[in-house]
């Protein structure tokens, strides 16, 4: 059974999504910016990704994943390890992804990103389906919350799969789900620790 939620995980939570803002915000969308390799044109992951500060970066990420492992061994339930295991995978792909930009190698870059995306919503999909499984008190805002983040994963993949397939030319389809698909990920750890 999974433990339920307390002070403990509500706290570890927002730390965690902290840690993923300064991350991503500060640490590679920002400096990005300010460089001029990010605008209102182009403001994909990959390219903040590619011009961020990439040793603070590393440092920070791997605190705030270590962190989202921990939160998930203390609240448990079943699949501790797969889950564990999708998180070391997308954790990796990702510190990967800041040295195989596209400007490296276009087609590795986007093999990787695919898996990250395709992984991140299994494992949203999979947590929250443990949580809502787990937890004593339904109320209708916890099951609307879950489901809701849920299908805002699954609608993130099918619009970054639609946005380069079919919508190409239009360049700010794209980023625009891959920050739908980071939003998500944020609202799966808040699930963690508040539900």
């Amino acid at each position: 059974m999974i433990r339920q939620p307390n002070v403990y995980s509500i706290g570890l939570s927002l730390i965690i999504i902290f840690l993923f803002l300064g991350t991503f915000g500060l640490l590679a969308y920002l400096p990005s910016a300010l460089k001029g390799d990010v605008n209102k044109d182009i403001f994909t992951i990959s390219q903040s990704l590619a011009f961020s500060i990439k040793p603070a970066f590393v440092c920070v990420f791997t605190v705030a994943m270590l962190l989202l492992a921990y939160l998930i061994f203390y609240r448990g339930h079943k699949y501790l390890w797969i889950r564990l295991f999708l998180l070391l995978v997308i954790y990796s792909f990702i510190i990967t992804i800041l040295w195989v930009t596209t400007y490296y190698n276009r087609e590795d870059h986007y093999i990787l990103a695919g898996l990250i995306f395709s992984i991140t919503v299994i494992f949203i999909l999979l947590n929250n389906y443990l949580i809502y499984n787990g937890i004593k008190v339904h109320s209708i805002y916890t099951k609307i919350f879950l489901i809701g983040t849920s299908i805002l994963s699954i609608i993130g993949m099918i619009g970054l799969i639609i946005s380069k397939v079919i919508f190409n030319n239009i360049t700010e389809i794209f980023p625009s789900f891959e920050n739908l698909m980071l939003l998500t990920q944020g609202l799966s750890v808040f699930a963690l620790g508040f539900m």
